[in-house]
């Protein structure tokens, strides 16, 4: 493959598909593919990345539509490259580089980080894989040709595969001929790639019975991103032999089990993946077997590299890790009842006072364009400040405010607009706001965490501020189980930092005004009941004539801020005016007639305020003779003021009634004419 199809490639790779909401960038995907000469295989391998909208009908039939007339354009692989480039792909290296060099500087310098050996060639990734899993007597079986697609599954699976050589014999040949691994293992499909097994075979079958040793178990999971699934292997200090990147959705784990037969190896597997369950991590459960395939390291997979991540990370063998997890087990706090009932600790300090202590996390939720920016920024000053928040006393606090929005200037200015507003001279010296800008970044939740808890760890931060959080999630936000781990990461964050985390969701599509406020916030229920407490804002529904009556702008929007707490009374309602750049608490009490947006009694507000025309003209006609003088002329805002609406109003009174016009704000009767004329 030349190196402009494997750039393509690589850059394919990069994207994901679920990131298209447009029919049309979908579109040109597979345009791209079809010029540039690649199979319609690519383009359905790669869609499949998105199952929620993948049709293999549609797709088949698109497909053939290339490149006969319809008005299309030329769209060529440059397309791809640049999609890929929008979303930080560097096109100077290769994708599992890429993908994988993070993971350096994701973990403390103490954690087992993976260790990058995707700059050994095919051959010598494949023989540090056969040096690391096997004996050198071990018979090896693996699969390259003998292979089948199966249509109902829409995959390639491997048969049984050949046993016939040992480890040493492989090294060798790979040795012989190192720059060609299928000298040593056969013609390679290139849109299957390649399998072997994960323990030793007798050479007379790849039965479980022809499993020689039962050393090792296949870890992987299609559910989760590939940075979750290494970083679960991390944490959790798996032992793992060897780490496979599969070339498609999951990174394979091979794992130690050395058990001295297969019922106990069994009973082994059997307890892994139970704890596997119980931390949620969701692992192919056909992978139990001890004759299992895994991907072999250093071949094509569809254009994409399996390669070989890691070998000899986590805990040395089995029984290690059991000790490793009994050790864990021990650090599980357990509180004595009657203990803490003679002496109580005390609780935690609260740091916005009725509403949030130190080290919890507090959900800002509202509707697009409803100002969240700012209240989050004003929270960050009042933190840092020690003054205020809206009604709720703040303590001082050392803040990290992360910003993966709003470009980096911009940032800065709205907090200058905020520390005027506010009517703060300068910053404070002594807990200055630290704001992390991350636009136009591709990091993950996982990333972000350990990142901050590597860079804060000694700092003393209490509060770390995340706007919005929607740009670090991965998958669908109405995904329980992966909102559920993201949520999981936030309170690993809070744990290890002793920090208190606050951070910003928008609203569910339509009117929130029929919804409870625990429910308001977009995707997963367990956003609102994984945190200890919840601001919500709600736009107040402002008509025209409200506006002209009290003077409002057309910029300014009201909200109604409600509260969730866990911890405290559940504070009082407030009603606010978001004028640029702070919500303004209504004090004078001109909103309080005012509904939600959506509210069904918005409407039968109306309905009360229609009038028929006499009701209109009387109004008038009192007002006006109530001011006027000598029953001739009088002030339009004085009689606008006696009718108790806005001027406006009183003009259209009069273009209604007639027998009366207005010249620079003076309301003038036609002499001669008698008040009753044109009443209607």
């Amino acid at each position: 493959m030349d190196d402009n199809k494997q750039l393509i490639l690589d850059a394919l790779n990069f994207i994901d598909p679920a990131d298209f909401s447009d029919y049309n960038d979908w579109l040109h995907i597979g345009m791209a593919l079809h010029y540039e000469g690649f199979p319609m295989s690519i383009f359905d391998e790669w869609s499949r990345r998105d199952p929620n909208k993948y049709n293999a009908r549609d797709l088949e039939t698109t497909w053939n539509s290339f490149g006969k007339s319809g008005g299309r354009g030329v769209v060529t692989g440059a397309t791809i490259i640049q999609f890929a480039k929008d979303r930080g792909f560097d096109a100077h290296r290769k994708m599992a580089i890429e993908t994988y060099e993070w993971d350096d500087t994701l973990l403390p310098e103490d954690d087992l980080a993976i260790r990058k050996t995707h700059v050994l060639t095919p051959c010598e990734q494949l023989k540090t894989y056969l040096k690391a899993v096997f004996k050198d007597e071990d018979k090896v079986g693996y699969a390259t040709t003998d292979c089948f697609f199966n249509e109902k599954k829409q995959k390639w699976q491997p048969l049984a595969g050949v046993s016939d050589r040992t480890a040493a014999q492989l090294i060798k040949e790979l040795e012989k001929y190192p720059d060609d691994i299928e000298c040593v293992v056969g013609t390679i499909n290139k849109e299957a790639g390649a399998w072997i097994r994960i323990n030793p075979l007798d050479g007379k079958g790849a039965m479980v019975e022809n499993v020689t040793s039962f050393n090792y178990v296949l870890i992987e999971s299609d559910e989760i991103p590939k940075p979750q699934q290494i970083a679960f292997y991390n944490r959790w200090k798996l032992p793992i032999v060897a780490l496979v990147d599969s070339g498609s959705k999951s990174v394979h784990a091979i794992v130690h089990i050395d058990a001295p037969d297969l019922i106990e190896y069994d009973t082994r597997v059997r307890e892994l993946f139970k704890f596997l369950g119980e931390h949620n991590f969701p692992a192919d459960q056909s992978n139990k077997t001890a004759n299992k395939f895994s991907r072999m390291p250093g071949v094509t997979r569809n254009g994409v590299m399996q390669t070989l991540l890691a070998t000899h990370i986590g805990c040395q063998n089995y029984e290690e890790w059991k000790k490793y997890l009994e050790e864990e087990e021990k650090t599980f706090p357990v509180m004595n009842v009657t203990d803490f009932f003679h002496n109580p600790e005390p609780q935690k300090p609260e740091l916005i006072h009725g509403v949030l202590r130190k080290g919890h996390v507090l959900m800002v939720t509202g509707p697009s364009k409803a100002g969240k920016s700012f209240l989050m920024g004003r929270l960050a000053v009042c933190l840092s400040e020690g003054k205020p928040f809206l009604n709720h006393e703040c303590e001082k606090a050392k803040v990290v405010y992360i910003n993966p929005e709003i470009e980096p200037s911009s940032i800065g200015h709205r907090f200058i607009a905020i520390y005027d507003a506010l009517q703060i001279e300068e910053p404070s010296k002594e807990n200055p706001i630290q704001v992390i800008n991350l636009r136009g970044t591709m990091e993950t939740i996982e990333g972000l965490i350990s990142k901050l808890i590597t860079k804060y760890k000694e700092q003393g931060v209490d509060v770390f501020i995340i706007d919005p959080i929607y740009k670090f999630m991965e998958q669908d936000e109405s995904n329980a189980q992966y909102i559920t781990f993201f949520l999981g990461r936030l309170e690993h964050l809070s744990h290890e930092l002793n920090a208190t985390i606050v951070f910003s969701h928008h609203h569910k599509k339509g009117s929130s005004a029929d919804i409870s406020v625990i429910d308001r916030g977009s995707g997963s229920g367990i956003f609102a009941r994984q945190a200890d407490a919840i601001m919500d804002l709600n736009e107040l529904d402002m008509d025209e004539d409200f506006r002209e009556e009290n003077g409002f702008e057309d910029s300014w929007t009201a909200y109604e801020i409600e509260y969730v707490t866990r911890e405290f009374k559940r504070p009082k309602s407030l009603k606010v005016i978001f004028k640029y750049p702070l919500h303004e608490i209504d004090e004078s009490g001109v909103l309080k007639e005012l509904f939600p947006v959506g509210d069904i009694r918005n409407a039968q507000k109306k309905n009360k305020k229609q009038t028929t025309i006499e009701d209109r003209y009387n109004r008038f006609v009192e007002a006006f003779f109530a001011v006027s003088e000598d029953g001739k002329t009088a002030n339009l805002g004085a009689v606008a003021a006696r009718a108790k609406v806005a001027p406006k109003t009183i003009r259209n009174n009069i273009e209604e009634i007639g027998g009366y016009y207005i010249q620079e704000s003076i309301i003038y009767r036609v002499i001669g004419v008698d008040p009753n004329y044109g009443k209607k």
